[in-house]
């Protein structure tokens, strides 16, 4: 091999490093919301907090995805490695959901907000039918459905992490 052979292939091995190491790593590690398919997206955002302020995951129809934590402000993707089938049964229970949720028929006043606190995050489209609530708490007294499955979201919540 001659001295201009070893620096034409220097100069291709390394052109080939620089190509690969500027390309997105995201497209190959995260995977978005499929919104075409039924989905749940849920899971809590922090208020006052800077930095990775959300606890979020994705639950379609057999899989559960875990946040890919990327900074506030980008959009949210998901690892593409799916939990468990064990973490996937536990939220599983989650698609079960309260026919005041799926309708978008809760009065406003049944969602309780207060300031700088944990946001419960409620995101989804199940056979065609889009809904999405933040809120801190439910009004046990006004809409005992969809308190009780905010109780049955912080569980799995907590069986999860």
């Amino acid at each position: 091999m001659t001295i201009r052979n070893i620096k034409i292939l220097f100069l291709f091995l390394s052109f080939n490093i620089i190509v690969s190491s500027c390309s997105d790593e995201e497209t190959f590690t995260n995977i978005p919301i499929p919104i075409d398919k039924n989905y749940l997206v849920f899971g809590y955002i922090f208020g006052e907090c800077t930095g990775d302020c959300r606890d979020l995951y994705l639950l379609t129809d057999n899989k559960l995805y875990q946040d890919s934590n990327n900074p506030a402000g980008q959009q949210v993707t998901f690892n593409r490695q799916p939990r468990s089938s064990q973490m996937y049964e536990i939220a599983d229970t989650l698609l079960n959901l309260p026919a005041s949720l799926i309708s978008n028929s809760l009065e406003k006043d049944v969602l309780i907000q207060s300031i700088a606190d944990i946001d419960y995050h409620i995101r989804g489209n199940i056979d065609g039918k889009e809904f999405n609530i933040i809120y801190d708490d439910i009004d046990s007294t006004l809409n005992v459905e969809l308190y009780r499955y905010s109780k049955t979201l912080r569980h799995v919540l907590k069986q999860i992490r």
